[in-house]
């Protein structure tokens, strides 16, 4: 079986505009959008108009290139999604209720940053030099977080810990000694890490 033609050029003006809000909103949800989200989409008023617009895209056979799995663009948003491994007590083997693991959307936080490692402080945690961070501003912290701090004109990741009262920067490598943040210290908690994209 041939993958469906994904190629718009047969397509103008405005049953263009809604064959790529399709196409856009399947690759970044993998379902297909509603009528109306189509038409909030595209600027249709009412939106619930768009019907005849995906009706006449159903019809020339478009609308099947613009909802084919086969068609998204996996690198850019998502990665097949297997199901479970088991890291504790064994689990049965069982079909994943989802495909594809969305990356677009568990990264879509506008104030998400990266930042790369150096050094070896957290290699116990499995963060390696060479490594990227994902790192999110967080107000407000909690004991044992993984964050980084700018202190003394330097940035560091460490895990974060309050113990009686007082301030502590772990690291994740037994060779290396914790420091306490003083109250004479420029210090400025920069954000929390969520995320870890390995140097491969």
């Amino acid at each position: 079986m041939s993958i469906p033609s994904s190629d718009p050029a047969a397509l103008s003006g405005r049953l263009r505009e809604v064959w790529e809000a399709i196409r856009d909103y399947y690759r970044e949800h993998g379902l297909e959008p509603t009528v109306r989200e189509v038409g909030l989409r595209c600027g249709i008023s009412p939106p619930n108009n768009a019907v005849r617009f995906i009706r006449a895209l159903k019809d020339s056979g478009h609308y099947a290139a613009a909802v084919d799995p086969r068609c998204r663009v996996v690198g850019e948003h998502a990665i097949p999604f297997y199901g479970l491994v088991c890291a504790g007590d064994g689990l049965p083997s069982s079909e994943p209720d989802e495909k594809w693991l969305n990356l677009g959307k568990m990264f879509s936080d506008p104030n998400l940053f990266a930042l790369k490692v150096r050094g070896e402080s957290m290699i116990d945690s499995l963060v390696a030099p060479g490594d990227y961070v994902l790192v999110r501003p967080e107000p407000e912290l909690r004991s044992g977080m993984t964050v980084i701090v700018r202190i003394n004109d330097e940035f560091v990741m460490k895990s974060y810990r309050v113990v009686d009262g007082r301030v502590w920067l772990y690291p994740k490598n037994r060779r290396m000694k914790r420091r306490e943040v003083k109250p004479g210290d420029e210090a400025q908690i920069i954000g929390i890490v969520v995320g870890v994209v390995r140097k491969g």
